[in-house]
């Protein structure tokens, strides 16, 4: 049987982080990003949603919200299973008919990860600049799984580096300047079904301290729409 991995409700709390472990009083407060509480569809673009994608037809996940008592935030989880042999993970893509969103004022990514210990290597991805999430600048970041249970990842903006092996348009202007956010991307590791649980929870921008609904579409590539460009690692 293939185990789940669930990346929970209360907002991809992607909080977006301030500037120390106590926010100060002109901090602006953390932004949610994803709550996973069905406020953001399972859509590809145009539209605002998150998608899968991966190196080959089986590679790509599957996710869907579940409800789950010991979420840390919210009631629901984003869930799914994976078995990957290339590469293979989700994005979320703002929506590109509308204006990207503005990060500058924060200085960092959290989310809470339910933990495997399995020592694996999960990639956590920015797309900042462009015109849209599919034609933006690509950043990328990584944290391990080495601990179980919840833990809340926190991630300051200046730990992420411009990815050097795959740029969808061939790189903008090489600058994390974080007005023009569009969303992110999470590249999981390769693993067989059996041993590839996963679960994350709220996401949200701001201060740092350093029965479910339907599964998502798939996509064989977010980035380019043709053959998917390896992990970023």
């Amino acid at each position: 049987m293939p185990r789940t991995a669930l990346l929970v409700s209360a907002a991809l709390s992607a909080a977006l982080l301030s500037p120390t472990v106590s926010q100060a009083a002109d901090d602006p407060p953390p932004v949610p990003v994803d709550r996973f509480e069905g406020e953001v569809p399972f859509a590809t673009q145009p539209a605002e949603g998150i998608f899968t994608w991966g190196s080959d037809s089986d590679d790509p996940p599957t996710l869907q919200l579940a409800t789950r008592p010991d979420a840390p935030e919210g009631a629901k989880v984003l869930a799914g299973t994976y078995d990957i042999s290339g590469y293979g993970g989700f994005t979320h893509d703002f929506a590109a008919n509308e204006p990207a969103h503005d990060w500058s004022a924060h200085k960092g990514i959290r989310f809470w990860w339910d933990g495997q210990d399995n020592g694996k290597k999960i990639a956590f991805e920015l797309k900042d600049g462009g015109a849209n999430g599919e034609a933006s600048e690509l950043w990328t970041t990584s944290f391990t799984d080495d601990f179980s249970g919840w833990k809340q990842i926190e991630i300051p903006f200046t730990d992420f580096a411009y990815r050097t092996d795959y740029q969808p348009v061939g790189g903008i202007d090489h600058i994390l300047g974080l007005t023009e956010t569009w969303g992110y991307a999470v590249t999981l590791p390769v693993a067989r079904r059996a041993d590839s649980p996963w679960t994350a929870s709220s996401c949200t921008a701001g201060p740092t301290s350093p029965g479910a609904p339907p599964s998502s579409p798939t996509r064989r590539c977010t980035r380019c729409g043709k053959a998917a460009p390896p992990p970023s690692g």
